[in-house]
């Protein structure tokens, strides 16, 4: 499991963790670009650091992160 931080999503001054599969920041990055979306940074935070980061949690089902993936 990948957690990926997305900072100042859509200038909202909140973090977004994504916890998926198959994404990576790269990925993340590549997709949030294509559809317009803002943020500061993107990357991947390790499972023992999640702790100290304070984010509202995104989840994607299998078939959401293969849309995604083919989005870009």
């Amino acid at each position: 499991m990948r957690n990926i931080l997305v900072t100042n999503y859509d200038n909202s001054g909140e973090d977004v963790m994504i916890f998926s599969e198959r994404l990576t920041d790269k990925i993340v990055e590549k997709a949030l670009t294509k559809k317009g979306q803002t943020f500061e940074e993107i990357y991947e935070v390790p499972t023992k650091d999640l702790q100290y980061y304070i984010y509202d949690p995104c989840h994607f089902t299998p078939q959401q992160e293969i849309n995604i993936i083919n989005s870009i």
